[in-house]
């Protein structure tokens, strides 16, 4: 094993936010080939070396309930979404976030309200359930160093996708549990989060994960 190492988009892991979602170890995940490892309480996360996603989830996280709800929005991505994937090119990702951009500003959307997109180069933005990763994928491209977290694995790997085709910035995406974050404290200048977090049993826990993560003075854009 290894220690993780800050990479964009080649199966690497960035080690300077994550942390143990089981214990909440800070600075003790290691690089296995086929897992990120804690060495604080040796449980191991699948990787999906493919895409350089992680399965971030600790025991707590794997409920009857939970299941469902990766059931459900599993399916739905696969029926609308996943066959545009494979044909994808780095070329026709840039029209479509123009027209993602022109499409927030003229409806006020909050991405284009309250996110300062003209001014994301540098910052450190969390997107919490990216669907199939537009958003995250236009906040990289204007430069910004994007996570992006989602319960679902094929939503996981759609965000990846697009965060891989992004020509600016750095974008990962892993999948996680928003009652349960697998960062650091104050490790994102932006948490993002469109239409997603009223979906969990325990949104009050959701809240608290988002102002832990938060740098001081950090911006919380929710809906």
């Amino acid at each position: 094993m290894k220690p993780l190492h800050q990479t964009a988009n080649d199966g690497g892991i960035p080690d300077s936010v994550l942390r143990c979602p089981s214990c909440h170890a800070s600075d003790a995940l290691e690089l296995a080939v086929d897992a990120i490892v804690c060495m604080a309480c040796s449980t191991r996360y699948p990787r999906d070396i493919a895409h350089g996603t992680a399965q971030l989830l600790s025991d707590s996280s794997k409920t009857a309930g939970k299941a469902n709800i990766q059931a459900w929005w599993g399916d739905l991505y696969k029926q609308l979404y996943a066959q545009h994937e494979t044909t994808l090119d780095r070329e026709t990702l840039a029209v479509m976030l123009v027209e993602l951009e022109d499409m927030f500003r003229a409806r006020r959307q909050l991405a284009a309200v309250e996110m300062p997109l003209e001014a994301l180069a540098g910052k450190v933005v969390l997107e919490i359930g990216p669907g199939g990763g537009g958003h995250s994928a236009l906040f990289q491209s204007k430069g910004a160093e994007v996570t992006a977290v989602d319960i679902t694995p094929e939503r996981v790997i759609g965000a990846a996708i697009k965060l891989a085709l992004v020509g600016n910035g750095l974008g990962r995406a892993y999948q996680a549990d928003a009652e349960n974050l697998p960062f650091k404290d104050n490790s994102f200048d932006i948490v993002y989060s469109n239409g997603v977090l009223h979906h969990s049993e325990y949104t009050d826990k959701c809240l608290a994960e988002v102002h832990r993560v938060l740098k001081p003075g950090g911006q919380a854009i929710i809906m």
